[in-house]
């Protein structure tokens, strides 16, 4: 009875663990996980985790991503990639190629939903010669949800609590996600 090891009381699971690569960091290859991500430096290749991703201001992901959800700076975005040898005279073709993403955000409570196809993508030095559609669709639709959020009133995360501050001045209210933070105006 007194001799038994005390057993910890809290022991942590790989899904509630969060692995981070660093600003200054960069990950060349395969990476897969049970976890979360959090992403400040640069990853090179595939990373492919159940948990949630999220890509700082300093992160970013030259390859392909497969995850639950994705945060990327601030924006939660869910989506799937998607690639597929373009048909040509009853058969696939071996050197044509069509990308796609399908994208719905705010993550927390879709309101808006982008498809983004490119036909025939060419790789670059960027892409490190890639194709694919994490190399190429997927980036794509992030800066286009950049760029077009705002316009459309879906703030980052980082900034839903200076958008309810400003509804409230203005005396109209706006939908918030408890878990994410993230807001928008109806």
């Amino acid at each position: 009875m007194f001799t038994e090891a005390k057993k910890p009381k809290y022991q942590q699971g790989a899904l509630s663990q969060q692995n981070t690569i660093a600003q200054g960091t960069v990950f060349e290859g395969d990476l897969k996980s049970e976890g979360d991500f959090r992403i400040e430096g640069k990853i090179h290749g595939t990373l492919i985790t159940k948990g949630k991703v999220v890509i700082g201001n300093t992160g970013k992901i030259e390859g392909s991503l497969s995850c639950k959800n994705a945060d990327v700076e601030g924006y939660a975005v869910i989506g799937k990639t998607g690639t597929a040898n373009k048909p040509k005279q009853g058969a696939y073709s071996s050197d044509a190629i069509i990308t796609s993403f399908l994208a719905g955000f705010p993550g927390h409570a879709p309101r808006y939903v982008m498809l983004v196809m490119l036909d025939e993508p060419i790789g670059i030095e960027a892409t490190y010669g890639q194709t694919g559609a994490g190399w190429n669709a997927a980036p794509t639709s992030g800066n286009i949800i950049k760029r077009i959020a705002p316009i459309l009133g879906v703030l980052p995360n980082r900034d839903a609590a200076r958008q309810e501050a400003l509804l409230q001045t203005l005396g109209q209210t706006a939908m918030a996600d408890s878990v994410s933070g993230g807001s928008y105006a109806p």
